[in-house]
């Protein structure tokens, strides 16, 4: 809801903002789309889906061509790039595998101590993320010659070969890796190592590192954009915040 609170915030009194939420799910979008074409003065999407074996998709053409009956002058693309929609519109993305691998150089001081890394890449995730992760994550690693990993999720009774660091996508996933290290009393940080995708109060609290886009800036961006009557594709901010964990 960063993202969200942010634009509104930013958008003032005068904006009147609703929000749908289609939970990856195709027809769930397209039924959205179809329902309030032509209700709104602008459109903001983000182009995350999952097919039929809950692998992610940012788009199939069935969904290209429901985005193309909106505007281009009314149409806000955030956190994906879709080569494939023409025209001036606003786009403010990620770049999921650099974003990744910038980070992780971010934190090479520390990762050389080392000796696996290992990253938690969900296959059948309610909400699946862009398979560029793992490009960015394997491109760090052979540049830099580190030993690495990547495995679906965190299993139970895990075989722990210290000292290694995961890097963990799910919130389900981090909370079976830090309640598997406490119970086997592995130091984070020294035999154990986590940096978790997105940022939250409780990882900040519980020591946590964290790469993570600044959606509080992707929302006022928009909401800047909108109200400069500005089109423009941007990449957002990705930031690296170093903790115990690590």
């Amino acid at each position: 809801m960063r993202l969200y609170n942010s634009f509104v915030n930013s958008m003032g009194v005068n904006a009147h903002v609703n929000l749908f939420i289609y939970h990856c799910d195709e027809s769930l979008f397209l039924n959205l789309i179809n329902k309030h074409l032509g209700g709104y003065d602008y459109y903001i999407l983000m182009s995350h889906f999952k097919d039929e074996k809950m692998r992610y998709v940012d788009s199939n053409e069935t969904i290209l061509e429901a985005i193309r009956k909106i505007p281009t002058n009314q149409l806000i693309l955030l956190d994906n790039q879709l080569p494939r929609i023409t025209g001036d519109y606003i786009n403010i993305y990620q770049d999921f595998k650099m974003d990744i691998y910038h980070s992780l150089n971010q934190g090479i001081d520390k990762l050389t101590k080392y000796k696996k890394l290992i990253l938690v890449y969900p296959t059948k995730s309610e909400y699946p993320y862009p398979k560029d992760i793992i490009l960015g994550f394997k491109k760090f690693c052979i540049e830099h010659l580190f030993n690495f990993e990547v495995i679906d999720q965190i299993y139970k009774d895990m075989e722990f070969d210290t000292p290694e660091c995961f890097i963990v996508i799910d919130e389900t996933d981090l909370v079976f890796l830090v309640k598997q290290t406490r119970e086997r009393n592995l130091t984070l940080g020294k035999e154990i190592g986590i940096i978790s995708y997105n940022e939250t109060p409780l990882k900040e609290l519980l020591g946590i590192t964290v790469i993570c886009t600044d959606f509080k800036e992707m929302g006022r961006t928009v909401a800047e954009m909108i109200l400069q009557n500005k089109k423009a594709k941007l990449k957002n901010n990705f930031t690296f915040t170093d903790r115990n964990s690590l």
